[in-house]
């Protein structure tokens, strides 16, 4: 997989979804405010992810509660792709 884009666009896109966060409405399903979508939720879009694809799993524990895992049949991006990215365009700015 290349590395996570830097292009300005995508870094609008990370910063708008730093200002999500998962609702719980205490009905199990957690929805987004704050943005139109959490940063996972954008590394999957970034990484071609469809959850129409994929088949679910059952539940897992997260930070969030239980949610549904899913089996996925492509690499996805991680939060450490964008931070390694994010590194390196720093020191490519910077000369190193």
């Amino acid at each position: 997989m290349p590395d996570f884009p830097v292009d300005e666009s995508t870094l609008n896109n990370v910063k708008h979804a730093l200002g999500a966060r998962l609702d719980d409405q205490g009905d199990g399903y957690p929805i987004v405010v704050g943005a139109d979508f959490t940063l996972h939720q954008l590394l999957d879009f970034y990484s071609g992810y469809m959850p129409e694809t994929n088949r679910p799993l059952g539940m897992i524990e997260t930070p969030f509660g239980r949610m549904e895992a899913e089996e996925v049949e492509a690499e996805l991006y991680t939060v450490h792709d964008l931070i390694e990215a994010l590194i390196a365009e720093v020191e490519r700015l910077r000369g190193k």
